[in-house]
């Protein structure tokens, strides 16, 4: 049993931690495989034998190898496997059966020429019968271009080759060598090279021996060449690789010659190409009828001498009323063809312009917005179709950089929000108090449900039905990490929209920071919070995050965040139902955001907000001023801002204790 040869399958990777196992799959007989359904009496208890060897670390999981076994002198018991595999083992080569294909010229083509996909192969070195007694044993590289495993050229070494091999049973339907039997002496050497390096060593041979040379117009002679060439490769013997070659090159050749001509018959074929022919043919007849008609003339006029007079002068009215209309017709076409031209050449440099202005290296230059004002203004009737493509960016990340929507001032904000509540079933008096929120500066945090659709819904009554929506995830690590991403190295969602805030401070960005639960808030999120609040954020920048409740990971939030943000439970109610029967109706309005730059402010009624916050607390009166200013922007009712203020109380507490019950 210890003399026996196996071909067996590992059951995992050595390096996995447990060392390997190989299942036993067949034997070794007379030179040649033989799979068996089971081992277990050669192999007990399981039909497998313990890698244990230190040498055999190579081994991967799934991979083939040939091996004898050794006992396991470390037995604990009857289940344990009672052989080891032999240090001496080897990954086994697939034979390639090409007795029937061509031999050896198919397969130095397939190896040099063709090459083998990766699911083709097992090892980078396979064998590959050329006769039932002869075989070839290849190394392959990958070739990164093609992706596909091809030889090296130079010479092959011809082996002698066992025949027993072609009784072996398959495996996984290929043959597999028996190592040390398989693959017997060396017989001799071939050139192993390329069709272009026999061609020239042809050649070479041709102009030694023949004095016609290769003519490269004449096909025909071409075909008198490769003659000579059979003829003198069946001569002489040192050039036998080359008559094995040369029938199948030809083959190859004809068809490299008949393609260029059935590619010509296909071209003319194709509706384009069949129009420039015709067109092609018509300036031709055109030609020469232009060259032909004076002469047909002439003989006429030979031949008619009473009507020539008559003729001459009808000929010199028409000719000056026809110079006339050629003349006109012809600086007519050629305006309508210019302008035409131009049309054309505008409309395209737009479309080329389009993709180079969404690159994101311009679109952090404040200068862009300028840009492309600049550009529109010229273009005219043509700028419609001048829309940058951000091709890096998700279309939910993309921030709008124009916007045909209807423009409300702040006097118009409650109704719009009361219009916008209703369709999307939040009581109006959530809607106001996330604008109120937003507006003031203040990070609003929703529910994760719930900001589907409150998030959309705002964004119809302030940002053109737009805004950014910046899913958050594991790798926000830090607050740099939310401008520009830690995987791709390119700016974010969220850095778009806050440069195009900055190039158009009268146009409000609405971003979303979805799912604050997924990442870990406590290392970027006191950060954000800083930033919001600081001067450098542009004041039409508004920002809403939501959370859900059961995903978050305690380790990571942040339990000051209740007291550092603008909470909200929206209160539901039936959805406007017209929305549904007429969805291309529904109304989109952006702010006019200059318009509440100079809302004045009640100093008594402020100050009653601040008498009620504790005066040491920096941030409670910083928010709570804010919250007092978004209001009064808003305002336009008689009632102070601080009754209003104060009937929201309620609304925000709400707010504040659920928050504070999924953090805490």
């Amino acid at each position: 049993m210890l003399d026996e040869v196996y071909l067996g399958k590992s059951v995992r990777d050595y390096n996995s931690g447990s060392k390997s196992q190989i299942e036993a799959l067949a034997k070794e007989s007379g030179g040649y495989w033989v799979i068996s359904d089971s081992f277990k009496y050669d192999l007990p208890p399981n039909g497998t034998a313990f890698a244990y060897d230190f040498s055999l670390r190579w081994i991967k999981s799934d991979q083939l190898i040939t091996f004898k076994v050794q006992p396991n002198s470390q037995i604990k018991g009857d289940s344990y496997d009672q052989f080891v595999v032999d240090p001496r083992a080897k990954p086994v080569r697939c034979i390639l059966d090409y007795r029937k294909k061509g031999g050896m010229e198919f397969a130095r083509y397939q190896c040099l020429e063709v090459g083998f996909s990766v699911d083709a192969i097992d090892s980078e070195e396979v064998i590959i019968a050329i006769s039932d007694e002869e075989c070839l044993v290849v190394h392959l590289t990958l070739d990164q271009a093609t992706n596909r495993y091809v030889s090296r050229s130079g010479t092959i070494t011809v082996s002698s080759l066992n025949p027993m091999i072609f009784k072996s049973d398959r495996i996984n339907e290929r043959l597999y060598e028996v190592p040390d039997k398989t693959v017997l002496e060396a017989l001799y050497d071939l050139p192993w090279k390329f069709d272009q390096d026999l061609l020239s060593d042809l050649l070479d041979a041709l102009r030694k021996s023949d004095s016609n040379g290769l003519s490269k117009n004449k096909r025909d002679e071409l075909v008198s060449v490769f003659t000579r060439a059979k003829n003198l490769a069946d001569e002489h013997t040192d050039m036998a690789y080359l008559a094995a070659w040369l029938p199948s090159f030809c083959n190859r050749l004809d068809t490299y010659v008949d393609v260029p001509i059935r590619i010509a018959e296909t071209l003319t074929q194709i509706e384009p190409v069949k129009q420039q022919l015709e067109e092609t043919r018509c300036k031709v007849e055109n030609s020469l009828r232009e060259e032909l008609e004076p002469h047909v003339r002439l003989q006429l006029e030979d031949s008619h001498h009473e009507l020539k007079q008559v003729l001459e002068d009808t000929r010199r009215q028409l000719k000056l009323v026809s110079e006339e209309l050629i003349s006109k017709k012809e600086e007519a076409e050629r305006l309508e063809a210019t302008l035409t031209h131009l049309g054309e050449e505008l409309l395209g440099q737009i479309q080329r312009l389009n993709p180079v202005l969404g690159v994101e290296n311009d679109l952090v230059d404040k200068d862009f917005e300028q840009l492309l004002n600049g550009l529109r203004s010229v273009l005219g009737d043509y700028a419609r179709h001048l829309s940058p493509r951000y091709v890096q960016i998700p279309p939910w990340s993309l921030a709008q950089v124009a916007s045909t929507s209807e423009h409300i001032t702040f006097s118009q904000i409650p109704e719009r929000l009361n219009k916008v509540a209703r369709d999307a079933g939040i009581l109006s008096e959530s809607m106001s108090l996330f604008d109120t929120g937003a507006r003031s500066g203040a990070l609003v945090i929703l529910p994760q449900v719930q900001a589907e659709v409150m998030v959309q819904a705002y964004a119809r009554a302030v940002s053109r039905g737009d805004f950014v929506r910046v899913p958050l995830g594991p790798s926000v690590l830090q607050l740099d990490d939310l401008w520009v991403h830690p995987a791709k190295d390119q700016p974010t969602g969220f850095a778009y929209a806050w440069l195009e805030a900055e190039n158009n401070p009268d146009q409000v960005q609405l971003v979303w920071l979805d799912g604050l639960h997924r990442s870990p808030m406590d290392l970027w999120l006191p950060s954000l919070i800083g930033v919001l609040h600081s001067d450098k954020r542009p004041t039409n920048l508004l920002v809403v995050a939501s959370i859900e409740h059961d995903q978050l990971d305690a380790d990571r939030v942040w339990k000051e965040l209740p007291r550092f943000s603008f909470p909200i439970v929206p209160k539901t109610q039936p959805c406007g139902l017209k929305q549904f029967s007429n969805p291309e109706q529904q109304q989109v309005t952006s702010i006019c955001w200059s318009s509440g730059t100079n809302i004045a402010v009640d100093k008594d009624d402020l100050d009653e907000v601040i008498d009620l916050c504790d005066p040491t607390d920096y941030f409670e009166l910083r928010s709570e001023t804010a919250l007092y200013r978004a209001l009064a922007m808003a305002n336009s009712s008689d009632t102070p801002v601080s009754e209003q203020l104060d009937k929201t109380v309620s609304l925000r507490d709400q707010g504040l204790q659920w928050l504070k019950g999924i953090i805490e």
